[in-house]
């Protein structure tokens, strides 16, 4: 049997495993390590998968794209983005929110970030992201895109809310407006009405004065 892909420095131990999680041992059944786990029966989607390597090694989402930065090839390097705009990239991923080169809906491209992704992680991308059969539409096999269908739903929801906020907020600008408007007019009237001097109220010349 081939050994499983390891990181440097990467050690194996002897103990059984039975005392591991099914969630972390590794194809051969040996113990948990720098190896990602696969499972016969993949107990978690490619997220979980990234998220339980990075928090192995104590990595958040600016480190992890430290990492992937570092095991680009030098041509990769060219067209990935700086390492904040990447660890922005990384903390969705981290969190399930988007699936790294999951175009649309289409969950089996192999794409520019899946292959990096895989080498710094010490194995390859179909371990990570198995390749799925659109023909069976079952859970299982549509976990992800259905996660993701889920939250794509909420944030919609939350943007229609927003609108309906501002389309409210549009009508009481017309009713500000319209009162506006109104308020303007009477006070160009009053100002005209009291630009005009009042009969007997005239000023009288100075010697009409003192004649009286």
């Amino acid at each position: 049997m081939h050994d499983q892909p390891t990181l440097r420095g990467a050690t194996r131990t002897s103990a059984p495993a039975e005392q591991y999680p099914p969630a972390t041992r590794h194809a051969n059944d040996g113990p948990p390590g720098n190896v990602i786990p696969l499972a016969r029966q993949r107990p978690a989607e490619s997220w979980q998968l990234l998220k339980q390597w990075a928090d192995q090694r104590g990595w958040g989402s600016f480190r992890c794209a430290g990492a992937m930065i570092l095991a680009a090839t030098p041509e990769e390097r060219k067209r990935l983005p700086a390492q904040h705009t990447l660890g922005g990239y990384w903390r969705r991923w981290l969190k399930g929110e988007t699936i790294p080169d999951a175009h649309m809906s289409d969950p089996n491209v192999r794409g520019f970030y899946r292959p990096i992704i895989a080498r710094m992680m010490g194995t390859t991308p179909e371990n990570v992201w198995p390749t799925r059969n659109p023909a069976h539409k079952t859970g299982a096999v549509q976990g992800e895109l259905k996660d993701r269908r889920d939250r794509t739903a909420g944030k919609l929801a939350g943007m229609r809310r927003k609108l309906d906020d501002l389309r409210h907020q549009v009508q009481l600008i017309g009713q500000l407006e319209e009162s506006i408007g109104t308020l303007e007019a009477e006070l160009r009237y009053l100002d005209a009405v009291l630009a005009v001097p009042v009969p007997g109220e005239l000023s009288l010349p100075l010697h009409g004065r003192a004649a009286r």
